[in-house]
């Protein structure tokens, strides 16, 4: 083989050789990239605090009413700061107590991103449930997109709580979705180095409540089959499939918000 060959094939080796060593070592960092608030947030009457959990600020959001008697527990997706979903979370669970909080560096809360993980996200869940406001009620726990994981993983822990279970644009798991983004990525690096697997397919299957799926059949970041088949973990699934839609425009649409309806009835 020529020397000029021999030569390219190196250099591009040493390329694939630094992208993987990226996505490695900064995979916390793709998957928990924070989103900055852009502008002065408006609460759309929900209660915002602040509450210190270990090294973490964690923004919460507490829509309540005597009145109401759905409770939502929502989840919120990758880059997603939940203040700009409060309109539509309204819309789509009327007459509802809605529950939430941003991750840290998401909105006004606080923390370290690089060393953000599934394991401290699942701590900082673990200890927001045990606030007092939270305290003797049953959820219709929510979930979109990254936040799907967290609800389906939540709901499982905690079958005492779950009412129902809505995920929004789910994966079956966490490394499948980046195998699927990245597929030049060494299977085995994911298998055995991954620190946010995030394997909602091992969880749902053990979960007998309702379970309802919207999913967008125009979703290029979470692929439609990523999606099927963690429908195919439980029998008892409902899912939609919507039309003309896109990974972020079906959250914000309202075909969603009928699905919604529909489903907390």
């Amino acid at each position: 083989m020529p020397n000029h060959l021999i030569i390219f094939f190196i250099k591009l080796f040493l390329v694939y050789c630094l992208i993987i060593s990226v996505l490695f070592f900064f995979e916390n960092t793709l998957i928990y990239p924070g989103a900055k608030r852009n502008k002065d947030l408006n609460n759309f009457d929900f209660l915002v605090e602040k509450i210190k959990i270990q090294n973490f600020t964690i923004e919460t959001f507490t829509y309540e009413n005597k009145e109401n008697k759905k409770n939502i527990l929502y989840f919120g997706g990758n880059a997603e700061d939940v203040a700009i979903s409060l309109y539509q979370l309204k819309k789509m669970f009327p007459d509802s107590n809605i529950y939430s909080f941003n991750y840290p560096n998401y909105g006004a809360s606080e923390g370290e991103t690089n060393g953000l993980n599934e394991e401290k996200i699942d701590f900082i869940i673990e200890e927001y449930l045990k606030l007092d406001f939270l305290q003797n009620k049953k959820f219709i726990i929510t979930g979109r997109s990254l936040g799907s994981g967290f609800a389906v993983k939540t709901a499982y822990k905690h079958q005492s709580i779950l009412e129902k279970l809505l995920l929004i644009t789910p994966y079956d798991s966490m490394k499948n979705t980046v195998k699927s983004l990245y597929p030049y990525i060494p299977t085995f690096m994911l298998d055995n180095y991954m620190q946010n697997p995030i394997e909602s397919h091992l969880f749902i299957s053990k979960i007998n409540n309702p379970i309802k799926i919207i999913y967008a059949d125009g979703d290029t970041l979470i692929k439609n089959k990523l999606t099927e088949n963690l429908i195919l973990k439980n029998k008892n699934i409902e899912a939609i499939k919507l039309k003309n839609e896109t990974h972020n425009s079906i959250f914000y649409g309202e075909q969603i918000v009928f699905e919604s309806h529909s489903f907390i009835k």
